[in-house]
């Protein structure tokens, strides 16, 4: 072999002779290749300069016969000129074969079948690999960032990988595993993980995977899936790391004392499904980037501090199911693209600043939870909401609701809550809704609704609480109320409620609470009412023209908590009134 590219091959790195052979070969190549066009330039110089006798001593007969010497003399040193290209891709052949013979000899397995390091040689001394150093990873996993650049937990991080963490067997390469490795370890130093989360026995456990450490899903590719940290005491922002989770389909992180705004990273997990940042302190907006989710199912952001305007690209979450964004501080338009959410079946916007009705909203027939209250929607309630079959529960109150009641409500007849108090809505409870026979509360409270109340409520068999106070209904209490025998709220007060207190009442033996202060009733209170004592916890009588019947009512009550007020300052004796007006 050629003894200058031995010892090249010999004087390199164990750990970098890999990577260098190609290298080698081809500077060893051109090296010969040059050798030999040398040798060849410099025999056609010899030839060119040498006197033919001196090359051929011998000329035959033959040469002399045939013609001007020459001539010939030419053609002999043409001949002299091919051999010497002969030799020269002679020599080229032998150079090329003893360096590749050299490289294969270096790279073979030994005679006792043991394997052999690149290049390694029985006098060569033993090298150790490249060492791998904070700064060489922050460079891999940032390597469009300035290291000074980077956050404490994001350096604290790398720093633990390499020179704490046993799992990953070579962290120099950047793999998935290393990427999502390194942001729960980011989480971990930057959200609290060290003093103030709740449970953290197994994380940074450094010898096992992190598929292994609490609230932490994988698949069965290990890849990380869900991330389940509620309730875990959690504080400071959400690190951008989170977007390197590339196939979670599962974060919840409800319940914590995260703050800042969402990362803009976040809206990178195309695969999520499920996300909870409720009951945190999360500000800013919700970016347009989040039509990006286009396989998100519920969204639960309620209970924050985020503001601006919810962006129209929701619309975008064609699979969505449920949308709940409560108690936060979002402005301008509820969007009509809402409209598209074909499949939605929670739609939870309350306690905001948003405005506005759109129609689109009462097209989701699939809905089955529809919470508006808190907002300033500054609307009627639309014909259409005739559409929402499978609407169980309508929250629309403190909305500056106004107008009628719609009739067509009464074929909502999946409802089992209705809440639209606290508005402006006027005219008449219309007759329909005693068809809503799976209302369990009815809230109509603080309106201007006028007329009677319509007998047809006795149908509302399965109702619970019903809220018919402070409005402007008259006339008498219908006998029908008393078939409601799983009644235990009944607020009738601050109207112009006329005649007697109905003996019917007595038949509700679950009442707890009876208001039916501030009208216009008259007459004896029914000895009746006494049977209610059993379950009832307060009773309020005042502000009306009744004349007796309240001598020793509810006197046998055994209630450890009892509220019992009526008119007993001066029109009326009661016994065992625990407040009198």
């Amino acid at each position: 072999g050629n003894p200058a590219c031995g010892e090249t091959l010999q004087n390199l790195p164990q750990a970098e002779a890999a990577a260098d052979i190609e290298e080698v070969v081809q500077d060893e190549v051109q090296r010969a290749v040059q050798e030999a066009l040398e040798a060849n330039q410099q025999a056609r110089q010899t030839v060119a300069q040498t006197p033919l006798a001196t090359v051929l001593p011998r000329r035959t007969a033959v040469d002399a016969e045939e013609g001007d010497g020459s001539t010939r003399d030419e053609d002999k040193k043409e001949k002299l000129f091919g051999l010497s290209k002969w030799v020269f891709y002679i020599l080229l052949v032998v150079a090329v074969g003893a360096i590749v013979g050299g490289v294969v000899a270096a790279t073979s397995s030994s005679d006792n079948g043991t394997s052999s390091p690149i290049l390694a040689t029985t006098d060569m001394p033993s090298m150790s690999p490249t060492i791998l150093t904070p700064s060489i990873l922050a460079g891999l996993l940032y390597p469009d960032q300035d290291e000074e650049a980077l956050s404490p937990a994001q350096y604290e991080a790398i720093q633990w990988i390499v020179e704490e963490d046993t799992f990953l067997p070579n962290p120099a390469i950047v793999t998935d595993e290393l990427l999502e490795r390194h942001a729960l370890v980011t989480m971990y130093f930057g959200m609290g993980g060290t003093d103030n989360w709740t449970e953290n026995a197994n994380w940074l456990a450094a010898g096992i995977s992190h598929c292994e450490w609490d609230f932490v899903g994988c698949d069965e590719n290990d890849f990380i899936v869900s991330l389940q940290l509620e309730s875990e005491g959690l504080h400071g922002g959400l690190p951008a790391e989170i977007g390197r989770l590339s196939k979670l389909n599962e974060l919840s992180l409800g319940d914590n004392e995260i703050s800042g705004q969402l990362p803009i990273q976040l809206y990178d997990l195309t695969m999520l499904a499920r996300m909870s940042v409720a009951k945190n302190n999360i500000t800013g907006s919700i970016d347009s980037a989040i039509g990006r989710l286009t396989r998100l199912r519920e969204l639960h952001g309620q209970e924050n501090k985020i503001d601006g305007s919810l962006p129209s690209e929701i619309g975008m979450l064609t699979d969505l199911e449920v949308v709940d964004l409560r108690m936060n501080v979002l402005t301008n338009q509820i969007p009509t693209e809402l409209g598209n959410l074909k499949l939605a079946k929670t739609i939870i916007l309350s306690d905001n600043r948003l405005t506005g009705l759109p129609s689109e909203i009462f097209n989701l027939g699939l809905l089955v939870n529809l919470h508006l209250w808190g907002n300033v929607l500054n609307s009627t309630i639309p014909n259409d909401i005739v559409n929402l079959t499978n609407l169980e529960e309508l929250t629309l109150y403190n909305t500056s609701l106004y107008g009628r009641i719609p009739s067509n409500i009464g074929r909502l007849t999946s409802l089992r809550s209705l809440h639209l108090d606290n508005n402006t809505l006027n005219s008449t409870i219309p007759t329909e809704v005693g068809n809503l026979r799976s209302l369990e509360l009815l809230r109509l409270s603080h309106n201007a609704l006028s007329g009677t109340i319509p007998s047809e409520v006795g149908n509302l068999i399965a109702l619970q609480k019903l809220y018919l106070n402070d409005n402007r209904l008259s006339s008498g209490i219908p006998s029908e109320v008393g078939r409601l025998r799983d009644l235990f709220h009944l607020h009738l007060n601050d109207n112009r409620l006329t005649a007697t207190i109905p003996h019917h009442l007595s038949n509700i033996v679950t009442l707890a609470f009876l208001d039916l202060r501030d009208n216009l009733l008259t007459g004896s209170v029914p000895a009746s009412l006494d049977q209610l004592r059993r379950y009832v916890r307060e009773v309020y009588l005042s502000g009306n023209n009744l004349t007796d019947g309240l001598e020793t009512l509810f006197c046998e009550t055994s209630n450890e908590i009892f509220v019992f007020e009526a008119d007993c300052l001066s029109k009326i004796v009661c016994n065992c009134c625990s407040v009198c007006k």
